[in-house]
């Protein structure tokens, strides 16, 4: 009688030496998680590019609205407008796995700061979600 390999939670292990078949299973399920990240991937990288799209288009219309105003309103308008513009450079071709190393950075070089900001983010999303 074949004695079966069994795994921490007392189940029977997927990788029997004897045959090949838990090998394969890992290694679809290998195959299929990569898949899965690359389309997810994808996704978000066509996401920043509208984002960055949709940016600029807002940066135009604060840069229109502050057109028509006062000269104070203009300056504060156009000042907003160029951070705008920036925003959307930085996102523009940029890809989530140079977004991801770029929060990395931040995070290491400033921990504390980045634990303040989650925390605040969580709390207003928390509140939100109450309403």
């Amino acid at each position: 009688m074949e004695s079966q390999e069994m795994s921490v939670d007392g189940n029977p292990s997927l990788s029997n030496p004897d045959s090949g078949e838990g090998s394969a299973v890992v290694d679809n399920a290998e195959q299929s998680k990569d898949s899965r990240q690359s389309q997810a991937k994808e996704k978000l990288d066509g996401a920043l590019n509208d984002t960055s799209d949709k940016l600029r288009n807002l940066a135009q219309k604060v840069e229109d609205y502050g057109r028509g105003a006062s000269e104070n309103v203009g300056q504060a308008t156009e000042k907003v407008s160029e951070q705008l513009n920036r925003g959307a450079q930085a996102l523009q071709g940029t890809s989530v796995d140079r977004l991801l190393e770029q929060f990395q950075d931040v995070i290491k070089r400033q921990p504390l700061t980045s634990i303040g900001i989650a925390l605040g983010v969580g709390y207003f999303l928390s509140r939100i979600a109450k309403r």
